[in-house]
């Protein structure tokens, strides 16, 4: 299933040596045979750096053909990693039957009350 979606990611740059979460994402993709796709790693002279530029980088990537899959996951790079494959994240996100999911955290910017 996961030839029908892709991967992906935006980053600025690598955090230091001593984050917590360092490589655990790309460890945790790897061990199913998944790469993500990675937007702006390691420009931090980019024009889109920030909060919010996640959906400019995404756009961009469609627009140029980089993402060629129907579906993506938007995730973050350094703050997550997969304890399961994918596929039951797609499953899910299936189930919805809506265009776009969002997923958040106690902290999610920007904040909606």
């Amino acid at each position: 299933m996961s030839e029908q979606y892709t991967i992906v990611t935006v980053s600025d740059g690598t955090p230091p040596a001593d984050y917590y979460c360092l490589d655990k994402f790309f460890k945790s993709l790897s061990k199913y045979g998944i790469e993500p796709l990675v937007l702006n790693s390691g420009n931090m002279q980019s024009p889109f750096t920030g909060l919010g530029s996640k959906p400019i980088w995404q756009h961009k990537a469609i627009k140029e053909g980089l993402i060629k899959t129907k579906y993506c996951f938007m995730v973050d790079s350094w703050d997550l990693f997969f304890a399961c494959h994918p596929d039951i994240s797609f499953e899910k996100y299936l189930v919805f039957k809506s265009p776009i999911v969002f997923n958040s955290e106690k902290n999610f910017f920007p904040r909606f009350v």
